[in-house]
């Protein structure tokens, strides 16, 4: 960093011309209950993912993974399930090629856990990294994650049928296969590279989709957990203004206090308006969001978004989410967070191997 960062920070002249903090004795009253006493104990998994690109010479290479780590009596399991991959230089913009890296991170992550609790069976519950909310919002693929590569809007949409019939197939394959739809762009191998980009993220999506559906017909309860979360949804149930997102809010109003907000159900079809008619049953399942502070020191409130557990149970599983949090997250997420995040020096040793003489722009400015 240049030493001009640190000569403005030492005049004093923060501006705050876009922040409005709060006042001292500004701190509304809020809901907030604390844990049971009772609890509600199962084993846990705990289901992270991670991914990573990087631009080399000869192209972008990528790397992810889904991760579940497992109780197994007083043994700690994991099972991975990972992909890694080339694609061309640009052959999507960059908020369309994370939207496709992180569906491609999720669909491991589901996956993954289906078979982990085909295999073992067991009443578990299910520590998710992350917000089901956010998943089920992704955008579809469209023709503008293609239309920069120079190709026409109706020659990219002959191939709605085509892609329709084909997703059929990958449902049949979905857990079988790491990743089904990879197997079936086959069938597109002669096509040219802007319509098999096109044709890769409708089909990505639509296994995507399959891993979603799945995911909501499990028994298992299942926690969604967010480390930061940009929702406001509690701010506009209780009409609190003088805050513009729900977390700031219970960072400030929770402090040093344990607990958890009443939860309140979170309506799915207002917040996607629209899914493939196979898979708008999605939208009717029935899911909580509550704020908790799991130790009286953590850095912060998360977001939880509940699956299969009923309103007044909620609080008796966070009571015992809270006993395997010793540091204000849970242990078991906090572990495979770190099993499986990927780092810029692990994407830089992965295409040392897939590409040893293929090198990143970036290498030649660190000589």
């Amino acid at each position: 960093m240049h030493r001009s960062v640190y000569e403005y920070l030492l005049r004093g002249n923060l501006k705050h011309f876009l922040f409005s903090g709060l006042s001292e004795g500004e701190i509304p009253e809020i809901d907030w209950l604390e844990f049971p006493s009772e609890k509600i104990k199962k084993p846990l998994i705990a289901v992270d993912g991670s991914y990573k690109s990087s631009i080399r010479d000869f192209g972008l290479i990528y790397a992810i993974t889904g991760l579940a780590l497992y109780q197994e009596g007083e043994v700690i399991r994991d099972r991975g399930l990972s992909l890694v991959d080339v694609m061309e230089k640009n052959l999507f913009r960059q908020k369309h090629l994370s939207d496709f890296l992180s569906m491609l991170m999720k669909l491991a992550e589901v996956k993954n856990l289906l078979r982990v609790l085909r295999d073992l069976g067991g009443d578990y519950a299910v520590l998710m990294d992350g917000s089901f909310i956010s998943d089920v919002i992704t955008p579809q693929p469209t023709y503008e994650w293609v239309s920069h590569l120079g190709i026409d809007r109706e020659k990219v949409e002959s191939y709605e049928e085509k892609i329709l019939e084909v997703s059929e197939e990958i449902e049949r394959r979905f857990l079988e296969e790491d990743f089904a739809f990879i197997n079936m762009l086959e069938i597109f191998s002669n096509e040219s590279l802007p319509i098999r980009a096109y044709i890769a993220a409708k089909l990505l999506y639509y296994e995507y989709l399959i891993s979603l559906h799945k995911l909501t017909e499990l028994k298992n309860p299942i926690f969604f957990i967010t480390k930061d979360s940009s929702s406001s949804d509690f701010v506009r149930w209780w009409e609190i203004r003088q805050f513009l997102t729900d977390q700031v809010m219970f960072n400030i109003c929770t402090l040093n206090r344990p607990g958890y907000a009443p939860p309140i159900p979170s309506m799915l079809e207002e917040k996607k308006k629209y899914l493939p008619p196979k898979f708008v049953g999605i939208l009717d399942v029935e899911i909580y969001q509550t704020f908790t502070r799991l130790k009286p020191l953590s850095v912060s409130t998360y977001k939880v978004e509940v699956l299969n557990v009923p309103k007044d149970e909620i609080g008796f599983y966070l009571s015992y989410i809270a006993d395997t949090s010793p540091r204000g997250y849970p242990f078991l997420l906090e572990m495979a967070h770190k099993s499986v995040v990927i780092t810029e020096r692990d994407i830089e040793k992965v295409g040392e191997i897939v590409y040893p003489f293929g090198r990143s722009p970036r290498a030649y400015l660190n000589e």
